[in-house]
């Protein structure tokens, strides 16, 4: 019986994550959970209340993350290994490399620049393996990678792609936290004349779609990597968010002289919220600016759960991974790896396209 592991179990979003593949592998007997993190109390727990509600028993693993042998011993048998634990700068190369020597498939919801950049920057033996490597499988980075790969067929050539995420009600976690922290340590940058570029953290720039216009700060942002996988003309991805709640608290800190310190203080010290085991209250719209040679198209999906979306896009990639396996191997994204349409249409979430070459640049 093969195995889906997934690591970082206990956090917010491998909680769901777990939840939701247990949803989908009713009926499909040839597999089995397993949960996989650093504290074996908590895995016990978590693995109790999972075997109740779903009236099967889950196994755990523990592991440390400087021992690499308990990372193969954690991948070995197993079809699907997704990556939930943060940050990936820490466990994700080793956890990947790991998975790969095991023949099994990898997928994580990472949107942290170090750790994308190096996927996409440096050879990976997965191809040869047979397996894929799927970054970005969340609403940011990788729902904007099935947006754009859907709104752009049968159109022009997409040369520049700026993207706009408003967050309300986003609920607190410490992923979430750590996170950020890699976010403020690092230079903010975006792709430029077809390159990695160090650019003006902060910069605002006006966005207008069908049903609204909203004015987002530019930040880092995964889809740098992702989108040039499968845009060959693009020359230029910027990311831009607008903030609320505890986001604009820590991102407030990058305005103060101590912001790389503090932010090493906030991943330290990040630990789950106490609404970790609760409901995900927030709203989310996504916003997609395409340029092509002659006009504009913006595609705009709008959504309610960041979490419990990324959490669902998560669990179907991997059960489509352990049963149908992907389009290609080696290191993919969302629209390389998987069918764009067939995957928001599994997620509920309707696309919505405009032309308007008078859009505010």
């Amino acid at each position: 019986m093969k195995k889906i592991v997934v690591v970082g179990a206990t956090g917010y979003t491998g909680r769901q994550t777990s939840e939701k593949i247990l949803e989908m592998l009713i009926g499909q007997g040839e597999f089995r959970l397993v949960i996989a993190g650093r504290e074996k109390r908590a895995l016990e727990r978590l693995s109790m209340d999972l075997g109740k509600r779903f009236r099967q028993p889950i196994d755990i693993m523990s592991f440390d993350v400087s021992d690499t042998k308990s990372l193969r011993v954690m991948c070995d048998g197993a079809a699907v290994v997704v990556n939930c634990s943060s940050p990936y700068k820490e466990l994700g190369v080793p956890l990947m490399l790991s998975a790969i020597n095991a023949k099994a498939h990898l997928i994580d919801p990472s949107d942290e620049f170090p750790y994308l950049e190096l996927c996409s920057t440096r050879p990976s033996p997965a191809a040869e393996a047979g397996v894929a490597v799927v970054n970005g499988v969340a609403v940011n980075p990788g729902l904007v990678d099935l947006m754009v790969n859907v709104a752009a067929r049968k159109w022009e050539p997409v040369g520049g792609v700026h993207v706009l995420y408003v967050y309300r009600d986003l609920p607190d976690s410490g992923g979430m936290r750590r996170s950020m922290s890699e976010t403020l340590c690092a230079p903010c940058k975006a792709f430029v004349d077809r390159g990695a570029r160090t650019v003006t953290l902060g910069q605002k720039r006006d966005f207008t779609w069908p049903g609204g216009t909203m004015k987002g700060r530019r930040i880092s942002g995964g889809e740098m990597f992702l989108l040039p996988r499968q845009l060959p003309d693009v020359r230029t991805v910027e990311t831009y968010r607008v903030l609320d709640g505890s986001l604009r608290r820590y991102a407030a800190m990058m305005a103060t002289p101590l912001a790389s310190v503090g932010a090493l203080l906030l991943g330290r010290w990040a630990k789950e919220d106490v609404r970790a085991t609760g409901s995900d209250p927030s709203v989310f719209v996504v916003v997609a600016e395409m340029q092509g040679d002659k006009s504009k198209r913006v595609a705009v999906v709008q959504g309610k759960g960041v979490f419990s979306t990324t959490a669902t896009m998560l669990a179907w990639a991997a059960r489509k991974l352990a049963i149908d396996g992907p389009r290609r191997t080696g290191v993919q994204s969302l629209s390389t790896a998987f069918n764009a349409e067939e995957f928001l249409a599994a997620l509920g979430l309707e696309l919505q396209t405009a032309d308007e070459p008078t859009l505010v640049r």
